[in-house]
Formats: structure tokens, sequence, C-alpha cells
């Protein structure tokens, strides 16, 4: 393989990092609020939440008031989605792929199922 050749899938390689870096660490849907767990869950009670997007831990909230913020989920807890739907709160669940996956997946030829 030639040095050009060489160079050039080096940098490729530090683009798509540096890509996924910036990603990961980019703003998020809540603009940046965070409010604690004990607080999501009253609001919940309180028929304050719309809208709840659960990606792995973290939870992006819209409210009813349009009102955005974020939220994680400190241990698991079995009885949120119930107490989600029973409110009628629409949930949506992202799913998540891995860094390794992302980066693995954008080389031609490879595949990730994940």
């Amino acid at each position: 393989m030639s040095d050009m050749a060489k160079n050039l899938i080096l940098w490729l390689v530090i683009a798509v990092v540096l890509m996924s870096v910036f990603q990961s660490f980019g703003p998020s849907e809540s603009n940046g609020r965070k409010v604690d767990y004990s607080t999501f869950l009253q609001e919940v009670n309180q028929d304050q939440v719309r809208e709840a997007r659960i990606n792995g831990r973290e939870i992006n909230v819209t409210k009813k008031d349009s009102n955005r913020y974020t939220t994680y989920i400190p241990i698991n807890d079995p009885k949120l989605l119930d107490n989600l739907l029973t409110k009628n709160v629409k949930v949506v669940a992202n799913h998540l792929k891995s860094q390794a996956c992302w980066l693995l997946s954008s080389f031609p030829g490879s595949r990730c199922c994940c």
C-alpha cells in the first residue's frame, strides 16, 4: 500500500473518531437543562409530562407546557414504563448503537448488527 493511501486512511479514521466525539458531547434535545429523577417522577404523577424519549439511562422530557429537560435513571426502575403509560405519557425509546459498532460500520464492506 502506498504512503498516500496510508495517510488517507489515517486521516479518515481520525475524522470519524472526531465526529463521533463531537456527536457524543454535542447539545441534547433538552437545551442542557437537567432535572433530578425524583422531580421527573413527581411531574409524571401530576400529569405535567407529555413525552419521554428514553436513550439508555437518559430521558429527554417534554412537558405539557412545551418546556424540555433531561433526567437520568439512577437505578433500574421496573415500574417506570407502567407509570408513564398509566399517565398517558408518550414514550419513545431509541436503540443505542455502541460507538465501536458505528465506527466499524462506517467502513466499506464491513457489517455490524448492533
